[in-house]
């Protein structure tokens, strides 16, 4: 733990500023842990479109982190940074 030794408030929102990076970093690393079920809708060249099956977003992915032999219509489900076929 810190301790503040200046109590200039530029330097205490500078704190509070890097605190509020460290937790949104952490937060979004926990929230692309989350497992998902997408299907893949468009294929250009070496990257794919796919649309998340709950809230209908879409997301733009290269080609080479998806499992070989997928093609548009396939649906895919992200767990732990991998995709797999379902």
């Amino acid at each position: 733990m810190f301790k503040i030794r200046d109590k200039n408030p530029y330097f205490c929102q500078l704190i509070l500023n890097k605190i509020d990076v460290i937790i949104t970093k952490k937060f979004k690393i926990e929230e692309s842990m989350e497992s998902k079920n997408y299907t893949l809708i468009k294929i250009e060249g070496e990257y794919a479109t796919l649309r998340d099956d709950e809230s209908g977003e879409e997301l733009f992915i290269a080609m080479a982190l998806l499992p070989m032999g997928v093609d548009v219509g396939t649906r895919l489900h992200y767990e732990m940074m991998e995709y797999s076929i379902i």
